[in-house]
């Protein structure tokens, strides 16, 4: 009176008792005792009046509940599905549509600064070499400046008496002309040894900087937690330690004391043209501050951003060649040298990309600096046609006055360039910064 109901391969192993299905591994049968299986496998009715009712009618081996008035419970075996035929008398429920969710991104994109590089890295910049180098080079270059100034005023004078005499048949004693050579000697070996200090400042602070960027930055990666590594690729790191330092090493504190030179070039002209014109040259000094200022903020902004994209876009190149180091072999075995050189050529390629937009920056820089200091040689040259009249400036003054100008013009071009270089430059001193003072520590966790 039993009807044995099997489905799937014909070696099954299995133990059949009073009202109970037990069925074992992936090649299993169902055998129910003392029940009718329909042929649609809709409902299975049992000799203990129990009923079996499957929705979809999906027919599993060792997934059927089945109730008997024995006391043994059934052993939940995993599902198998052999088909799914839907059942015409059963509704269908709509399955509700999820979203799928949103996959985690591992690898965070890299850092990247907006606008003006900040103060602190200035002064992050000046303490790591030591403060006192700093004023002691402002104010060598100052004196340079000052030394160098009195010393063609000296000349000058000494031109305009010697004249004088040669006009009036009474020719300078040789007394005079001694104490006048001594005098203008003295005032170049003073500009001289300032020159000396300054650049003794630059070596020195460029040395100490350099140390400690690199102890903290590397104290700062060895210190950080492994999550750190997880999500930061290698390239980037090795950006730090190379690229950025090297800037740091050779180029930013060159191009920070050539600022403070030029600074004191230009200063030091334009008090050199206020003094041969007589206060003249107060006119222009407004007008002349706000040119050059608004040429200056429209470049300024637009090379530090572009100096940042460079270095952003150098971080993939290091990456992808630690990554073909470390699997040669691999690249080698299955023939993929090509697929190598083409990604590294693409990320050459727009790595250069912020590079040729700098070379077109600084020649529209160029362009109207340019400009604006054409307007300092025709203000000087106006200045010395309508003073021939009243003899309102000498001759040897209108002459320094014109050499100022040409000086003044050049050391702003020259000054402008440099200072936003500079910034550009310290670009890399912002990255070490920010991997030096943002990267969580593993003490900060330990405590």
């Amino acid at each position: 009176d039993t009807n044995t109901a099997a489905t799937g391969t014909t070696t099954t192993t299995g133990t059949t008792t009073s009202g109970t299905n037990i069925a074992t591994g992936t090649n299993s049968v169902s055998i129910v005792s003392n029940s009718n299986v329909n042929d649609n496998c809709d409902n299975s009715n049992t000799n203990s009046n129990n009923n079996i009712t499957n929705d979809k009618t999906d027919v599993t081996i060792g997934a059927i509940d089945i109730d008997t008035n024995s006391n043994s419970k059934p052993t939940p075996t995993p599902s198998i599905p052999i088909f799914n035929t839907p059942n015409p008398n059963t509704p269908t429920t709509p399955t509700p549509t999820t979203t799928p969710p949103t996959p985690t991104v591992l690898i965070t994109k890299e850092e990247q600064g907006h606008g003006s590089i900040a103060w602190s890295t200035y002064k992050m910049l000046i303490v790591s070499g030591g403060w006192s180098f700093v004023i002691i080079a402002i104010f060598a270059s100052l004196s340079n400046q000052l030394f160098s100034i009195n010393a063609n005023f000296w000349l000058a004078g000494w031109a305009e008496e010697s004249t004088n005499n040669l006009i009036d048949d009474n020719p300078m004693s040789k007394h005079t002309n001694t104490l006048y050579f001594k005098g203008y000697a003295g005032l170049l070996m003073s500009s001289v040894f300032c020159v000396v200090i300054l650049r003794m400042c630059i070596v020195i602070h460029r040395y100490y900087s350099s140390i400690s960027i690199h102890f903290h930055l590397l104290m700062s990666v060895l210190s950080a937690p492994i999550h750190f590594f997880d999500i930061t690729p290698i390239g980037r790191i090795i950006n730090r330690f190379s690229q950025d330092l090297l800037v740091i090493d050779e180029d930013i504190m060159l191009s920070f004391f050539r600022v403070i030179g030029m600074g004191g070039n230009c200063t030091g002209a334009v008090m050199a043209i206020i003094g041969a014109t007589k206060g003249t040259f107060l006119l222009m000094i407004i007008p002349l501050y706000t040119l050059y200022n608004s040429v200056y903020q429209y470049f300024r902004s637009s090379n530090t951003s572009i100096s940042r994209l460079e270095s952003i876009t150098r971080s993939p190149l290091y990456a992808d060649f630690n990554q073909v180091l470390m699997g040669t072999s691999t690249v080698r075995a299955y023939k993929l040298q090509h697929l190598y050189i083409y990604n590294l050529e693409s990320l050459s390629n727009i790595n250069t990309i912020p590079g040729i937009y700098q070379q077109l920056a600084s020649i529209w820089l160029g362009m109207r600096l340019e400009l604006i200091g054409c307007l300092v040689m025709v203000f000087m040259g106006v200045v010395a046609i309508s003073s021939q009249k009243y003899k309102f400036i000498p001759a040897g003054y209108l002459g320094i006055g014109l050499a100022y100008s040409i000086q003044l013009t050049t050391g702003t071009k020259i000054m402008v360039k440099v200072l936003s270089e500079l910034e550009a430059q310290l670009n890399s001193v912002e990255r070490c910064h920010y991997y030096m003072n943002e990267i969580p520590s593993e003490t900060e966790y330990e405590n």
